[in-house]
């Protein structure tokens, strides 16, 4: 599968590894980031025998930006069931920061589509200083780069001066623009645009969302990040009573590329637990 055609005919890259038959797993990205930050967890859970099904959110990677600014909650369900249906529902869904959001929102109005949810690093409430730090973050490369060192630095300003051992993993975030410099491969519309509704009533919503959601549900939280903290960990306990919290250790919120092999590993043995809990309930 190269692409799905989307909400509105816009068209959606996807990435699919993995036996076509293996149970799906829909790998959902971050803001501001792309499908190819799911490259080494989907190989690896291909090889346990899982679908492994990432799209570009609409206004990211290769994907299509909406052209009348459309990226409401609305239009982001819309996409992803038109994903879901290709692939076959139900589909185990894994969302890392706002892919984590959309997943809880698909959950919830769609739970027939939705076999299990694993929330990376995120909450309804999240950590407001954090969160504050990551849209301070994007808003800072907006006038783009003049190499790719310029934008690894970048990086590394956020991570309190930590720089990716391997800056060739940036280039599949970024695009060349038309004046030559480097910019991030997203539509700033998209997360930076004050009139999404959806932005600034995130807790209340994304709250709402969480109490109606019924799937089996994990919340892996990195150690050391800095948008779930304590409290927003025990709100989450309170709106899905049934969900399971972990701590990735040494994690930071880009929790998906820091710690690849910790990170599959949790996926991997939670869905393996519940298919074969799942298994079990159906043959007796």
């Amino acid at each position: 599968m190269e692409s799905v055609t989307g909400f509105g005919g816009l068209r959606l890259a996807v990435s699919d590894v993995g036996p076509l038959d293996g149970p799906a797993v829909l790998l959902l990205h971050g803001g501001a980031q792309t499908k190819a930050s799911w490259d080494e967890v989907a190989q690896r859970l291909a090889r346990r025998g899982w679908r492994a099904v990432a799209p570009d959110l609409r206004g990211h990677g290769e994907s299509d930006w909406a052209p009348d600014g459309d990226y409401s909650l609305h239009a982001l369900r819309h996409d992803l069931m038109s994903v879901v249906r290709r692939v076959g529902a139900p589909v185990h869904v894994v969302g890392a920061s706002l892919g984590g959001l959309l997943g809880l929102s698909l959950a919830a109005k769609r739970g027939d589509a939705v076999a299990s949810l694993t929330l990376i690093d995120v909450v309804p409430r999240n950590n407001r200083s954090g969160q504050r730090r990551i849209i301070d973050f994007l808003r800072s490369g907006l006038a783009g780069f003049d190499s790719l060192e310029a934008a690894a630095d970048s990086v590394a300003a956020y991570h309190g001066g930590r720089r990716p051992p391997d800056t060739s993993g940036l280039v599949k975030n970024l695009r060349t623009d038309e004046d030559g410099r480097l910019r991030w491969h997203w539509d700033p519309d998209f997360l930076l645009e004050v009139r999404h509704g959806w932005v600034h009533r995130r807790a209340h919503h994304f709250s709402n969302a969480a109490r109606s959601v019924t799937a089996p549900t994990q919340l892996l939280i990195a150690e050391r990040s800095d948008v779930v903290d304590d409290a927003g960990a025990e709100s989450f306990r309170e709106l899905i009573p049934h969900a399971t919290i972990s701590l990735v250790p040494e994690a930071e919120h880009m929790i998906s590329g820091d710690e690849q092999s910790r990170f599959t590993r949790a996926i991997h043995e939670f869905l393996t637990a519940l298919t074969t809990k799942q298994g079990a309930i159906a043959d007796s």
